[in-house]
């Protein structure tokens, strides 16, 4: 009945699925029935995991034939002692291939992320940058786990398929011990940068207040040695006045910008020049390139990189990925089907219950303590244990106080009948006795 909607909604929590029945049907499900509910539509609508590892080799060569140039590469375990074991997985799209070498920014950012499920393990993946400044998925891969051997593997898959502009790309990893040891061994020669949140999260274990944050964000976002902070945009309001830019002559555009009494910029429009640097970085014309453009009446479009234009941005997406036909229609391979993956805990893998606080995050917090008191036992009166824990015999309890009885207040009738009924009981004890 609810197949269609987990077809749709397959991340929807059990408890939040236990409403559905009970608002659509009246029928309220216990948690555990929902869960194997949900579990049963899943495999229904996905397939067995196992059934999926045994079909590996017809969904590689299925995607190398509907997508010519692709590169796709299976690596199993245990080959010499059959049934073989699935280990490892590589895929690079022939377009994502082409869209990188024809447009994309010369930097690839590597990472790897933790898979969930019945068989655990590690995505390694490759990204870089488009013309507009979006991710671009370049290529991706399944290994047992994350260490020096599988980066190693996954990088020298990747240079061989990108090859071609090897000399003038850039990696940036967040600095992990065997994904810089996997750099020098497969591109020594490349330059390697490193993610700024990671190194701030190293930093600030040991200088963790907000000036110093401020100093190193201040230095990662400058783009010459000496600069060491932005200039602020009230400055570069200021520089944009024409009286502030002077032209020095010559054969050259080249100008004088200045900012302050004892701060000057030279820019050179023709050379594509600015002291600021960001001009050759990003490739669009900073603060003071743009004041001298203005004071030249000139068009500020022309001094922007040809990156930028539609024409180049087209280039990256000018390829298509092909869509690839069901299970029921892959080819059959000869191979043999390999096994899931035996499993296998990851290591360094964050837990699930409680995050590890960072040095200085909660400095300055007070916890409350719980006022300490000291336990006695109520059977035998000792310190340091309670009446169940207690191994001593059992002592008499005194008997209980009796409780005074609350007065209540009483009209003139109810006392004289109260008197009378007494002195009626004095009376008849009286007789009593003397009987």
């Amino acid at each position: 009945r609810y197949l269609d909607y987990w077809r749709l909604e397959s991340e929807t929590k059990v408890d939040t699925f236990q409403k559905k029945p009970l608002k659509g049907l009246g029928i309220e499900v216990g948690y555990y029935k929902a869960y194997y509910a949900k579990e049963k539509a899943l495999k229904m609508i996905y397939g067995e995991a196992d059934e999926q590892y045994k079909r590996v080799w017809d969904y590689a060569e299925t995607v190398k034939k509907d997508n010519e140039g692709s590169s796709v590469f299976v690596q199993l375990g245990n080959i010499e002692k059959p049934p073989p074991v699935f280990k490892r997985m590589y895929m690079c799209l022939d377009a994502c291939k082409k869209g990188f070498l024809a447009r994309c920014r010369p930097i690839i950012g590597v990472d790897g992320y933790h898979l969930k499920g019945p068989y655990p393990g590690q995505l390694l993946t490759e990204v870089s940058k488009d013309d507009n400044c979006n991710i671009y998925a370049l290529a991706s891969a399944i290994v047992e786990v994350e260490n020096r051997d599988s980066w190693t593997w996954f990088l020298d898959l990747l240079v061989k398929d990108i090859e071609a502009t090897l000399g003038n790309i850039t990696f940036m990893s967040d600095r992990q011990k065997e994904l810089v040891e996997a750099f020098a061994t497969v591109v020594p020669n490349a330059e390697i940068r490193y993610c700024c949140r990671h190194i701030w999260s190293n930093f600030k274990l040991n200088w963790a207040r907000e000036a110093y944050k401020q100093i190193f964000w201040k230095a990662a976002m400058a783009y010459t040695k000496g600069q060491g902070c932005l200039i602020h945009y009230g400055v570069d309001k200021k520089i944009l006045y024409e009286k502030n830019v002077h032209e020095m002559g010559g054969a050259d555009k080249e100008f004088k910008v200045e900012i302050s009494i004892d701060e000057r910029v030279r820019v050179n429009l023709d050379k594509k020049t600015c002291d600021y640097n960001k001009w050759e970085l990003t490739g669009t014309p900073c603060a003071h390139v743009f004041a001298c453009i203005l004071k030249k009446r000139m068009d500020p479009e022309s001094f922007v990189h040809e990156a930028y234009t539609k024409e180049m941005y087209k280039k990256t997406y000018s390829s298509h990925l092909k869509p690839l036909p069901g299970p029921k229609q892959w080819d059959k391979t000869d191979y043999l089907q390999p096994l899931p993956p035996p499993y296998k805990k990851q290591p360094a893998r964050p837990s699930s219950k409680k995050r590890r606080n960072e040095g200085g995050e909660n400095e300055g917090r007070q916890s409350v303590k719980r006022r300490w008191t000291k336990k006695t036992c109520s059977n035998c009166g000792q310190a340091g244990h309670s009446m169940k824990g207690c191994k001593n015999p059992d002592v008499s309890r005194p008997q209980q106080r009796k409780t005074k009885q609350r007065k209540t207040a009483t009209t003139p009738s109810q006392s004289q009948n109260t008197q009378e009924s007494s002195i009626s009981d004095v009376g008849a004890t009286g007789l009593q006795m003397v009987t």
